[in-house]
């Protein structure tokens, strides 16, 4: 894929009003005096593709600026190209615009940000639809390896020699290194490596350790012992100790023969006072017992006088409460009375009126007829309330009768009770008189005879044997065998020491072995890593004309350590002159574009300090600084 750059349009982008280029050729002159826009036309064409400026910057001024420094508002800063791409023209645009907001209740509108927008053949798309169509022409990352001189040697050393490694392909692997080989395959040359250098550290580490621990061993081992003859000591003085235990055993035995009578009477005085013990809690308990007798018979005289009282006062109560009744009763009578005198008084009064017609007061025509019916219901009506007043008469008679009986029952009641009450009083009085009288246990047959024995038991006095000597010398002979099995024990550690040193010098000697075998393993992984190092950079560098690669490092042991420098010359990249380092990136350029089958624009910067470039097929944009006031655009 070749792509090309046909024109390309800046408008208030940096310090840029208005400018086009086109009609662009194979190569390209931008030339101008300093700060005329050159940059800012390198600037524009990155900013437009990756939206970074030149130097891969994200965050860089895209505005034009007042002469104080301030961005000048409310303006579209936009780029523009057209681009060839294997012959098709494809046109790309993006426009950066202030976004402004009036607020709500404010006159004014305030910025609120930034909106880019994005064309592709005048159809506009939003940022990763963009970024989608740039990649289908050609991603950022090789976009940038095969249009940028000095790009890939600003990579990290490790990305370099991933991508020199890959467009190399698979290098074949030196004859032999079998071992080597399989391992390789199996976790890697790196992995590998440090495998081996890890193991060989923990066994030189282990190897330094051990003279330390047999200088130790030494030096806890003691003077070598007569074991035949401490062994015999500790024989004759564990007999000695026998032999006096035995003495000392026989004068315990007698002790605690002449010891046991006075045990047995000692036994039979305990068992005695146990009997005057038993004895006293006896008579006590059946003082208690009398005690609570008495006690108890107060208490139900007292409760029965609490009872009768709180009876009697009932009963008194329920006398005032029916004397009360019986006077209420008594004038309800009295009433009754009267109501049935004033009702059986009551006369019949007939009228003119009572028998004359209620609408015209002519007299009826049969009076007497009236006069008959108003007198029969004049009486019946009298006699209906004369009842009634007879009955309810009767009724509070049959209850002031009841009353009247019920409070004669209850006086006579109060009567009995209170001669209940009297002689209940009488009783506690002659049961309290009574002094109480309890047992002295002291005074008991039983008790004055156990007494009695106790003083009678008499005890034999014993004296001990004196056995401080013998058992001063047993602990004299003990300490001689405590003395001896030291020793003993010391001579046991010596054997077991001998044997850990025998063990440490053996452990040496495999130690240094297998150290051995792993540097020869170590040797043999520099072997191969030299065979391969050879054909990697011999591969690497077939590819190129005017640099070399350096793909390994020799190291002040002899080993050797990953890398990838640039030489130019024999001249490390970073060494070079500006001439040298352009021409070496385009050499690169060359190999890559070949690789990924692209090719874009290179661009050079102060191309006026590189009189020769070598040939190639990219488009070349040079930017030249000159005298020339105005930027001037020319095609090579």
């Amino acid at each position: 894929m070749k792509i090309y750059l046909k024109s390309i349009s800046l408008r208030n982008f940096k310090g840029v009003k208005e400018l086009t280029i086109d009609n662009l050729s194979q190569e390209v002159v931008i030339s101008g005096d300093n700060a005329t826009g050159k940059t800012s036309v390198f600037d524009a064409w990155s900013y437009l593709l990756f939206g970074k400026d030149s130097h891969d910057r994200k965050d860089f001024e895209v505005k034009t600026l007042n002469p104080d420094g301030s961005p000048i508002h409310n303006l579209d800063h936009e780029v523009s190209a057209c681009i060839l791409v294997d012959g098709q023209e494809r046109y790309f645009k993006r426009v950066l615009r202030e976004k402004w907001v009036k607020k709500r209740g404010e006159e004014s509108t305030e910025l609120q940000g930034h909106e880019t927008f994005f064309w592709v053949n005048n159809v506009p798309y939003q940022a990763g639809e963009f970024k989608v169509k740039v990649d289908e022409v050609l991603p950022e990352a090789v976009f940038k390896l095969v249009s940028s001189p000095l790009y890939f040697n600003s990579l990290p050393w490790k990305d370099r020699r991933g991508i020199l490694t890959s467009i190399a392909g698979e290098i074949p692997q030196p004859h032999g290194y079998d071992f080597i080989k399989e391992k390789i395959k199996e976790i890697g040359l790196e992995v590998f490596k440090r495998e081996i250098s890890a193991k060989k550290k923990l066994l030189k580490d282990e190897v330094i350790q051990i003279p330390s621990r047999i200088d130790e061993l030494v030096r806890s081992s003691s003077e070598p012992v007569n074991v035949p003859e401490l062994s015999k000591q500790i024989e004759e003085a564990l007999k000695r100790v026998g032999f006096l235990n035995s003495h000392i055993e026989e004068a315990g035995k007698r002790f605690n023969a002449r010891n046991q009578n006075n045990l047995l009477k000692q036994r039979d005085i305990h068992e005695m006072k146990m009997k005057l013990q038993g004895i006293q809690m006896r008579v006590e308990e059946l003082n208690r017992s009398a005690s609570y007798g008495v006690t108890n018979k107060i208490k139900d005289i007292e409760n029965k006088l609490d009872r009768y009282v709180t009876e009697i006062n009932d009963m008194h109560t329920e006398i005032s409460r029916k004397t009360l009744a019986m006077e209420i009763i008594e004038k309800e009578i009295t009433a009754l009375r009267e109501e049935w005198n004033i009702e059986n008084a009551k006369t019949l009064t007939i009228s003119d009126h009572d028998v004359s017609c209620p609408t015209c007061n002519r007299p009826l025509d049969d009076i007497e007829t009236r006069k008959v019916e108003m007198t029969t219901s004049f009486n019946n009506t009298k006699i209906i309330a004369l009842n009634r007043i007879n009955q309810e008469g009767q009724q509070k008679k049959t209850a002031l009768e009841t009353g009247k009986a019920l409070i004669a029952d209850l006086t006579a009641k109060i009567e009995i009770k209170n001669k209940g009450l009297e002689t209940l009083k009488s009783e506690l009085k002659e049961i309290r008189s009574q002094p109480l009288s309890a047992r002295d246990y002291t005074k008991e047959p039983d008790y004055i005879a156990t007494q009695k024995a106790i003083q009678e038991v008499v005890f034999e006095e014993i004296a001990t044997e004196d056995t401080s000597e013998l058992k001063s010398e047993i602990q004299l002979l003990q300490d001689k065998v405590d003395a001896a099995r030291k020793l003993l024990t010391l001579n046991e550690v010596n054997e077991k020491n001998k044997v850990r040193l025998n063990d440490l010098k053996d452990r040496e000697k495999e130690l240094s072995q297998l150290i051995a075998d792993l540097e020869k393993t170590e040797f043999q992984i520099e072997g191969y890593t030299r065979s391969f190092i050879t054909e990697v950079e011999n591969r690497v560098n077939s590819m190129f004309t005017l640099v070399k690669f350096r793909m390994f490092n020799t190291l002040l042991n002899g080993g050797t350590e990953e890398a990838c420098e640039t030489l130019v010359n024999g001249v490390p990249f970073s060494d070079a002159n500006s001439a040298a380092k352009i021409n070496a990136g385009i050499d690169i350029i060359n190999t890559l574009s070949l690789h990924y089958k692209a090719s874009a624009p290179i661009w050079i910067d102060n191309r006026e300090g590189t009189n020769y470039i070598i040939p190639t097929s990219s488009q070349i944009i040079n930017l030249v600084v000159t005298n020339e006031k105005v930027l001037t655009v020319s095609n090579n």
